[in-house]
């Protein structure tokens, strides 16, 4: 394994590098290597690039450390990525969890360009991360945002729906997605 320097832009695909909106997730410790035929990241073939590190996202007037990533080149949905609404504009990370999910972290910018962290409230929980499909899809309709992991029991994808409310993210209700 090599360490190098890791710049992630909000881009699909590892390595590009296409800024957007002024954040970047980066990390100076990140190490590579080639995924084997031992590795199981679906999605992901044999040859594609395995990066880890500790990573910050990074915005001209700030900096939010978001720990310890593993990003597959080959996984698209991996890494940095704008979700916009009629009104809102956030900032999605998502890291491969599964075959079946992603996990996915939410931030927000301010105008003052700082960045911040939105959690998720559930049951009286608060949650840093939340699982979806394994293409990292957040679906937002009517100002409800959902998160849509699939099951492997009843072969289909079960939504929980959150709304955004003061800077986080509350949990509103669960429904099923038959596939």
């Amino acid at each position: 394994m090599k360490q190098t320097p890791f710049l992630f832009c909000l881009t699909a695909l590892l390595g590009a590098c296409v800024p957007q909106a002024g954040l970047v997730l980066e990390s100076s410790n990140a190490i590579s290597h080639e995924v084997t035929q031992d590795e199981v990241y679906c999605g992901a073939d044999q040859g594609a690039i395995l990066t880890e590190g500790d990573y910050v996202i990074r915005s001209p007037f700030d900096e939010f450390s978001v720990g310890h990533l593993t990003l597959v080149s080959g996984k698209p949905h991996d890494g940095l990525r704008i979700l916009s609404t009629n009104d809102m504009r956030f900032y999605q990370l998502n890291q491969y969890e599964s075959c079946n999910s992603e996990s996915v972290r939410m931030f927000r910018g301010d105008n003052d360009g700082n960045i911040h962290e939105v959690l998720f409230e559930k049951n009286g929980d608060i949650l840093k991360e939340v699982s979806t499909d394994y293409l990292g899809t957040v679906r937002e309709k009517n100002g409800l945002f959902s998160f849509c992991p699939y099951d492997n029991i009843s072969g289909n994808e079960i939504c929980d729906s959150y709304r955004f409310d003061e800077g986080n993210f509350v949990y509103v209700s669960t429904y099923e997605v038959k596939l």
